[in-house]
């Protein structure tokens, strides 16, 4: 494996259709964050993935990420309450997303996941 550590690994592939695309910009290897909205309702925390948002406000409200322990940091739509944690949860954090996204997950996982089409990428 080369990369930072288990989620950069090369051969990790996604459930996501079109994730694992030759020449995609956001395989399961590179997950930014962002905020984004649909048709003008409150703002989410997410990450791309192929061509689509995984919506990490909906999934921490399910109890599926909790990267603030009890405090939902991806409540609020913007990212800074997140930022605010040790780098340590942010590596946690983005393990756990990895591992959501991982085509090897089980099957009721993956229904509980909260994808959006996303525009523009």
């Amino acid at each position: 494996m080369t990369g930072a550590d288990a989620s950069h690994d090369p051969t990790r592939r996604s459930w996501i259709k079109g994730a694992d695309d030759a020449g995609g910009d956001f395989p399961i290897q590179n997950l930014p964050f962002g905020a984004f909205s649909v048709a003008g309702g409150p703002v989410h925390i997410g990450v791309a993935i192929g061509r689509q948002i995984l919506d990490l406000t909906v999934l921490e409200r399910q109890g599926l990420l909790r990267p603030g322990g009890d405090a939902e940091v991806f409540r609020s739509g913007i990212l800074n309450p997140f930022m605010a944690l040790p780098p340590r949860i942010w590596t946690g954090t983005r393990h756990r997303i990895a591992d959501l996204l991982d085509r090897n997950n089980a099957p009721p996982a993956r229904s509980q996941c909260r994808l959006r089409q996303a525009v523009g990428v």
